[in-house]
Formats: C-alpha cells, sequence, structure tokens
C-alpha cells in the first residue's frame, strides 16, 4: 500500500468466507522513478493463486476451452516471427466446440524453413478431408509441405465427430531434417444436435374440416326443413 497513488482495487467473492480477496491492485506513479528510473506512471496488480484453486474446486463446472487453430514452427526464427501471430490470435479468441455428427474445418499454420513432413492422427473424430493450402492431401499420413520462416502455410482439417460429450483431439507430426515436433489440438465434443420435427397436422386437419362439414350440412338441413 506504501506504493500505491491515488488508484486501488480489490476483486472480492463470496466462496471464500472472511478471505474474500482474490486480487488487487492499483498505480504505482511513483515507483519507477523511486528505484532509479525517469518519472513513469505505472499500474499493476497481484492474484492469490491458492484461493482462486480454491474457487475452481468450488465451481461444478469448468468449461474447458480449446483452441481453433494453432502455429506449428520449425526453428528459432519461425519461432520468433510466429510469436507475433499468436499474440494477435488470442486477442481474437477463436477456440473450438463441436456437437456430434457436426462438421468443422481446423486450420493450423506451419512455419519453418524448407521441406516439411507432416503427418495428421485423431481421435473421436472422423477426417474427411485435409488440404495443404488449396491442395486436397490424399495420404494424410505422410506429406510434404514447403515453408519460409517468412510466411505460414495452411493446413486445413476437415472434421466430423462421432461421438458425443466426449474430448476429441487432432494431432500433428511434423518433421523437418532431424527435427520432429509434435501438436495437439484438445477439441470438445458436445451432445447430439436435436431437430425438432414439424408435427404432421394433417389428420387434425380433416377431421376439423369434416366436423365443420357436417355442422354446415346439419344446419342447412334443419333451415330446409322448417321452411317446409
Amino acid at each position: 500500500l506504501d506504493y500505491y497513488t491515488r488508484t486501488t482495487f480489490e476483486l472480492l467473492t463470496e466462496g471464500l468466507g472472511a478471505q474474500n480477496a482474490v486480487a488487487g491492485g492499483g498505480r504505482y506513479d511513483g515507483l519507477v522513478k523511486l528505484l532509479g528510473g525517469p518519472e513513469q506512471p505505472a499500474i499493476g496488480f497481484a492474484i492469490g493463486m491458492e484461493r482462486t484453486v480454491e474457487l475452481l474446486k468450488k465451481k461444478k463446472e469448468v468449461s474447458e476451452k480449446t483452441p481453433d487453430l494453432f502455429i506449428c514452427t520449425v526453428g528459432s526464427r519461425a519461432k520468433e516471427i510466429s510469436f507475433s501471430w499468436m499474440l494477435y490470435l488470442r486477442e481474437k479468441g477463436l477456440w473450438v466446440e463441436m456437437n456430434y455428427g457436426e462438421r468443422k474445418n481446423i486450420t493450423a499454420y506451419i512455419c519453418g524453413d524448407g521441406d516439411i513432413t507432416v503427418s495428421i492422427t485423431n481421435t473421436n473424430t472422423t477426417i474427411l478431408n485435409v488440404w495443404s493450402g488449396e491442395e486436397l492431401i490424399e495420404n494424410i499420413q505422410h506429406f510434404v509441405i514447403h515453408s519460409t520462416n517468412s510466411s505460414e502455410h495452411p493446413i486445413t482439417v476437415q472434421l466430423q465427430a462421432n461421438k458425443p460429450n466426449v474430448t476429441a483431439y487432432l494431432i500433428y507430426t511434423i518433421q523437418i531434417g532431424n527435427e520432429s515436433h509434435i501438436y495437439t489440438t484438445t477439441i470438445k465434443i458436445g451432445p447430439e444436435q436435436k431437430v425438432e420435427k414439424k408435427q404432421d397436422n394433417s389428420m387434425l386437419y380433416i377431421i376439423v374440416g369434416m366436423a365443420l362439414a357436417g355442422v354446415i350440412g346439419y344446419v342447412a338441413y334443419n333451415q330446409i326443413k322448417y321452411r317446409r
């Protein structure tokens, strides 16, 4: 508290009794200068990990988020370039969720220098098609792409979920020279999509029509009868 200036804040919860503060922070406008740096305003916060874990344990259901796409890198230079892409994609909040029987395309971007051998396997899903760029791949267990450190190469996998309420995995094995890497995408598969059947009301319409015809006929008969 000695370092805070003007603004302080706390995040409180009702699930931990008296120990209800899980995070806190504030402005440190004079701290940088105090430590020998320039006069620079700053802000910071801290989170209590143990209390946060306790909250998660008490929560009945923690939703599992899975990536919609990811970047596979081979080599140090490729990792440097892909890091900025990763930050950008995280800001977009892309994730994968599927329902049983649903089809979905998942794209991975591979970055490296030279010819890269790729192998794709999966669990709890059926791979329908795989494209390297715009080229349809026939042998997904072994195909080669050419990539550079300054560009990404897209690989798109079309999946169909064949089991409800399970976790599926899409596994990429990537090899360049003697270097081999394995990347995994986790996919949360939900329940079977319920298709509401439209109720067949044709018989109801027939019955109502016959009833109306009977009423009209009865009224017409009585009118003719009393006129006589």
